[in-house]
């Protein structure tokens, strides 16, 4: 299968299944490994080409991957690049310039190995939910099995030698996103925040929605990569997770308590929105779905399935609306067809 049709299939597979977008809770592992050569920052055009070439048969030699899809990035269009970068599978390096650069996929889109864009190679898992120590097996496991093969660039002073110089030492980046809105709501984020940065977590809004807003996601990830352990930053890392957790239902305890009319009242006015709306851009979207995943957490929407609202949110974004589509899409087609797609969805 080429890599178009593994995109528009893989588009298809997360809208039809429950949960196979962005679902409340989502985790990842990075693992950035380079080779006993120069960084392919530096390479010219011919040389990334055959670095990557390199790379594919080195891979394609992993029973991970031996059914795997084995993609070109030049060879796609700017928005299937586009959608690989909201699925948060290429970078920017990639998306702007993808000459040289590729991503190899196994099949069922839990692993992903992404070459030749700062670092040689980019290994990465994912599991839906809280799931760190299955996505780190996954992710450890076939780069011992990888470094069988290939000689990795390793100091024993600073460990895995990395593009960024704050990223050697394990070369691991663990991350998870999810969605906090009750806790934005009530306005706890900003107090939140303060507190995962004391424990030098990285964070961040995603989905480009602002603190408060009820469609508040956070991507959680470890800041440093030397020093510890990479146990140690996959268990720091779970364990603030579950804690935050325990705040969120805390906080949408506290608002059924407190200001249910105005929950209903919020709920009422998204639906509504989405119902009425002719045109939605991908902020109004997700602030809207925000509003309708706390409405039904709190049960204040007993015939909608919050699950059905994961694929939703991945599905309006502008690459995702466009890969379905199987062609670019000007901006006033993507919200008008991203109106179409939640009525669709929400009201059928």
């Amino acid at each position: 299968m080429n890599g178009l049709a593994f995109l528009r299939e893989r588009g298809e597979v997360l809208l039809r299944k429950p949960g196979g977008g962005l679902e409340n809770l989502q985790s990842w592992v990075t693992l950035k490994r380079n080779l006993q050569e120069p960084f392919p920052a530096i390479l010219d055009a011919d040389k990334r080409r055959d670095l990557r070439s390199r790379l594919f048969d080195l891979l394609g030699g992993q029973e991970s991957l031996a059914d795997g899809v084995f993609i070109e990035l030049e060879s796609l269009e700017r928005y299937e690049r586009i959608y690989l970068y909201e699925r948060r599978l290429i970078g920017t390096d990639s998306l702007v310039n993808p000459l040289g650069r590729g991503l190899a996929l196994s099949q069922d889109g839990h692993l992903a190995v992404l070459v030749g864009e700062e670092d040689h190679l980019r290994i990465q898992c994912h599991r839906p939910g809280l799931a760190m120590e299955d996505a780190f097996l996954c992710a450890d496991n076939f780069d011992a099995s990888l470094e069988q093969h290939c000689r990795y660039a390793f100091s024993e002073v600073f460990g895995y030698l990395t593009a960024c110089p704050s990223e050697a030492g394990t070369g691991l980046r663990t991350s998870v996103l999810l969605h906090m809105p009750a806790l934005a709501l009530q306005g706890e984020l900003p107090k939140i925040i303060r507190g995962l940065l004391a424990l030098k977590l990285a964070i961040r809004g995603t989905l480009g929605e602002t603190q408060g807003a009820p469609g508040a996601w956070l991507l959680l990830s470890n800041s440093r990569s030397l020093g510890q352990a990479e146990q140690d930053y996959v268990e720091g890392l779970d364990h603030a997770v579950r804690r935050l957790l325990s705040f969120e239902d805390k906080a949408l305890e506290r608002a059924l308590l407190e200001a249910r009319s105005l929950l209903e009242d919020e709920v009422g006015k998204a639906l509504k929105a989405v119902e009425e709306a002719e045109e939605i851009t991908s902020l109004q979207a997700v602030a809207l779905l925000g509003t309708l995943r706390l409405g039904s957490r709190a049960g204040l929407l007993p015939t909608l399935d919050s699950a059905r609202l994961g694929p939703l949110e991945a599905g309006v974004m502008p690459g995702h609306l466009q890969v379905m589509e199987g062609k670019p899409l000007e901006d006033s087609e993507r919200r008008a067809r991203r109106a179409e797609t939640l009525k669709s969805w929400l009201f059928t």
